[in-house]
């Protein structure tokens, strides 16, 4: 179930970026002037995620941080910061922190979930060439 809910999350950035006739910016200083508290607030979630995966996975603690990641994505992600992006007016800027965030996400996920998480990153727009080749997501 969990990977059809990524899947459906990468799904509706793409719908909505072609529905809306929107190339997704990239998240920078000038997206970051106009995000509103929910967006602020999911960036805020993704720090403090990447925080403490990225202690769980020193401890050694691999299903600790596989249930952090879990519980983000579909409850923090999916459930709550993309319902609210459907009702959104600046889809660009919702989609930009969508985007960086999910990415990111995808990012902590690929140890655990290697195919699935590079076919998603594969089809993401304004990505490298793999998700093995990224820098890991540091604080």
């Amino acid at each position: 179930h969990f990977g059809n809910k990524i899947w459906n999350m990468a799904r509706f950035m793409l719908f909505i970026s072609e529905q809306e006739k929107i190339t997704i910016p990239q998240f920078s200083r000038e997206i970051e002037k106009k995000m509103t508290k929910e967006d602020r607030q999911i960036v805020k979630g993704m720090e403090k995620l990447n925080i403490s995966v990225n202690m769980s996975l020193e401890k050694f603690r691999f299903a600790q941080a596989g249930e952090e990641i879990y519980h983000f994505m579909w409850h923090e992600i999916a459930d709550k910061y993309i319902e609210q992006v459907k009702a959104r007016e600046d889809k660009e800027v919702a989609l930009s922190v969508l985007l960086n965030v999910y990415t990111t996400s995808l990012k902590l996920l690929h140890p655990f979930m290697p195919f699935i998480t590079e076919e998603i990153y594969q089809k993401l727009p304004g990505h490298g060439e793999s998700i093995m080749i990224e820098s890991w997501p540091t604080q």
